[in-house]
């Protein structure tokens, strides 16, 4: 994400950067599903105290991640003189001010972690406004995890029967991870879509094979008589 902000993104004028992981669903548009976050805040997913998840997660329970966690909050201290309780984020569908971009990519920070940790540590330095985006209440409860949850060597995918349960409800969720199945919301539309998809690609196919003939006719048909011309499409 630093490299391409370096790279291209700054030449880009927006406000506010979303994250939409291949195997995200989200099922409306996206003013409506981040309306409760400021587009000068950050938007993160489960953002919580790391103490609540440290003895499970792999990035603070287990090595070298361990390891590589204390080390990026010795270096915050050092740096920045940090003193606060850090916090972790799942990471899909997060999303991040183009201010707080510009000052991630012009600082030396060594490679360790990931961005779940290290996005929230750089935006409570930055001073920025951290909101929940309230995709994932619980990190590690079962329930949660039918819906979203990135525990993907330990839970399966989110079903569909599943998406098709949340949308049947009023106020029942419309972002689901990991998601990795076609999904036909209206049976008939979806045969409306695959006519009309068959009727283009019948079309292609004609202008592919017929198009040439017709073209090497058109471009000689001051020279033709009727009897070259009936021998040339023959």
């Amino acid at each position: 994400m630093r490299s391409w902000f370096k790279d291209f993104g700054n030449t880009l004028s927006f406000d506010m950067l979303h994250l939409i992981e291949w195997d995200l669903l989200m099922v409306n548009d996206l003013e409506t599903i981040y309306k409760g976050i400021p587009r000068n805040a950050l938007g993160l997913t489960s953002f919580l105290p790391i103490q609540d998840v440290a003895s499970q997660w792999v990035w603070t329970s287990k090595e070298p991640y361990k390891s590589e966690f204390d080390a990026i909050i010795t270096w915050a201290k050092d740096t920045y003189n940090y003193n606060l309780n850090p916090y972790g984020a799942q990471g899909p569908g997060i999303c991040i001010p183009k201010r707080f971009l510009e000052l991630y990519s012009s600082i030396e920070i060594p490679e360790l972690c990931n961005d779940e940790v290290r996005i929230p540590l750089l935006g409570q330095i930055f001073g920025f406004d951290i909101y929940d985006t309230h995709f994932c209440n619980n990190w590690f409860m079962e329930q949660d995890h039918q819906i979203f949850h990135c525990q993907t060597q330990s839970y399966p995918e989110v079903r569909l029967s599943t998406v098709r349960r949340e949308l049947a409800k009023p106020s029942g969720s419309r972002v689901f991870h990991p998601f990795r199945t076609i999904m036909i919301l209206n049976r008939m539309d979806y045969i409306k879509r695959l006519l009309i998809a068959t009727s283009r690609m019948a079309r292609s196919s004609a202008k592919r094979f017929l198009y040439p003939t017709a073209n090497r006719f058109l471009y000689t048909k001051e020279g033709l008589t009727s009897k070259s011309y009936s021998k040339n499409i023959l």
